[in-house]
């Protein structure tokens, strides 16, 4: 990741990151050119970007992240050392690109809702050293108090995102990285993961969070959960739970001790901010350290097939 240093001397006055093949000069351009293939997934992400551009209302902030997502292509896909694997790195960075700048449109009984991209960057220290890197999704022209207590959500996350940082060496410099992904949205319900990566470059160990938002749509608030786990399903929640973490911690080659994870089972299981929640699939994630002293990364406790059907109020997703 580059310095947003880097952006404070770029142009902002441009609408289109599109390119002339007929003066294409780069590895990475004329490789585009050289591809069909590319050349029209680099045409469609032009297409949306513009779009994007036009309904933003963080203008150069949308502008700030394409550049940094150009120079990331080019460094990742440009150097002569990769060959022919190239293009199937062009390939890969586009299609990535592609998949957040499209808008998702749900059918609903008002019309249409539509996510689309909210680029989240907050501007460098004094003296750009800090890096800041947030791309979310938002309702587009929210209509609901559900899609509008959602899109504040995603506000907040922007505006809690703050820094301390005071670094001594450019390796010191703490940076900011969170990225939405979405995991579910119906005209009633919405779940999105956020991957909090923030932290220093040089630290090891674990770094970063994992939560999740969860909006009831339908009756325009944040979500419970009541709202989506059947009357009576928490003790079979924290049975399996209790066994997933155990057996995990033995894979790990970790002796288990009870009273280290079952609190934090007790404690999360009904913290719907702790849930990941899709059409097939109930997540409810621990991050480092939450089930015991000594266990680094996240712990995961999943419900798939005939358990979710035991724990989901039947219908929810349909």
């Amino acid at each position: 990741m580059r310095h947003l240093i880097f952006f404070i001397f770029a142009s902002l006055s441009g609408s289109s990151f599109a390119f002339n093949c007929e003066l294409a000069k780069t590895t990475v351009e004329l490789d585009i050119c050289s591809n069909n293939s590319l050349k029209a997934k680099d045409d469609e992400l032009n297409e949306k970007y513009k779009y994007i551009l036009g309904i933003s209302e963080n203008k150069d902030q949308v502008k700030l992240s394409q550049r940094e997502w150009l120079a990331q292509r080019d460094a990742s896909c440009g150097s002569d050392e990769l060959g022919s694997t190239r293009v199937s790195c062009l390939d890969e960075i586009i299609d990535e690109r592609l998949h957040y700048f499209s808008p998702k449109v749900i059918r609903s009984n008002e019309g249409f809702l539509e996510l689309v991209p909210y680029i989240g960057f907050q501007k460098a220290n004094e003296d750009g050293r800090t890096n800041v890197d947030i791309k979310l999704i938002k309702f587009n022209k929210p209509n609901t108090k559900g899609q509008k207590i959602f899109n504040e959500s995603m506000n907040n996350i922007i505006s809690e995102a703050t820094w301390l940082a005071e670094p001594v060496e450019e390796s010191d410099m703490y940076f900011i990285s969170m990225q939405s992904q979405l995991n579910y949205v119906s005209p009633k319900f919405i779940s999105v993961t956020i991957n909090d990566g923030s932290g220093y470059p040089h630290t090891a160990g674990a770094q970063g969070s994992i939560h999740t938002v969860n909006i009831n749509i339908k009756e325009g608030r944040h979500a419970e959960f009541r709202d989506v786990f059947k009357e009576g399903s928490l003790d079979l929640i924290k049975s399996s739970c209790e066994k997933q973490i155990r057996n995990n911690k033995l894979e790990m080659g970790i002796e288990p001790d009870r009273k280290s994870y079952l609190p934090a089972i007790e404690h999360k299981v009904q913290d719907i901010d702790a849930w990941l929640l899709t059409d097939t699939r109930a997540t409810l994630i621990f991050g480092p350290y939450e089930v015991g002293a000594g266990v680094e990364g996240f712990h995961e406790c999943d419900f798939t097939g005939d358990t979710y059907k035991q724990i989901i109020i039947d219908d929810f997703f349909k």
